[in-house]
C-alpha cells in the first residue's frame, strides 16, 4: 500500500522528536529552523495533515464502493 511510506515518515519523525526531547538541555542545536519547540509545532502540523489526508481518504473509498455498486446493479447489459 502506497500509505505505508506517509505513515513511516510520520512516526519516524515522532520517534526523532521524542528522542530530542529525551535528551534535554544537552539537545541545543545552532540551526534554530532544528529547534525542539519548532520541531514539535512541526510534529503537530504533521499530525493534523496526516489526520485529514486519513479522513479524506476514507471518504473518497467510500464514494467510489458505491460507484461500483450502483454499476454493479446494470450487470452485463450495460457493457
Amino acid at each position: 500500500m502506497a500509505d505505508t511510506g506517509h505513515a513511516n515518515n510520520v512516526a519516524n519523525f515522532e520517534e526523532l522528536v521524542s528522542i530530542c526531547a529525551g535528551l534535554g538541555g544537552q539537545y541545543n542545536p545552532s540551526n534554530g529552523d532544528i529547534e525542539l519547540s519548532k520541531l514539535q509545532n512541526k510534529l503537530t502540523s504533521t499530525n493534523g495533515a496526516f489526520d485529514t489526508y486519513g479522513s479524506a481518504k476514507a471518504q473518497e473509498m467510500l464514494a467510489d464502493t458505491n460507484r461500483e455498486n450502483g454499476f454493479a446493479v446494470l450487470g452485463r447489459r450495460a457493457n
